[in-house]
C-alpha cells in the first residue's frame, strides 16, 4: 500500500483506510490488509460478550 514502507520505518501512528470490495483483485495489498483484519475485528468484538 501507499505510504506503508514509511510507516513501518517511522515512529508515528498512521491509519490507512480498509474497505471490503465484492471482487477479489490478485495482488492488492489493501485486500490482503483487509481480509486479516476483518476476522480479528471480530474476535475482539466476541471477547467482550463472554
Amino acid at each position: 500500500m501507499e505510504g506503508e514502507k514509511e510507516a513501518l520505518e517511522g515512529k508515528e501512528v498512521k491509519y490507512f483506510d480498509l474497505y471490503p470490495e465484492r471482487s477479489y483483485k490478485e495482488g492488492s495489498a489493501a485486500q490482503t490488509h483487509f481480509r486479516l483484519a476483518e476476522p480479528q475485528f471480530y474476535r475482539l468484538l466476541n471477547t467482550g460478550m463472554t
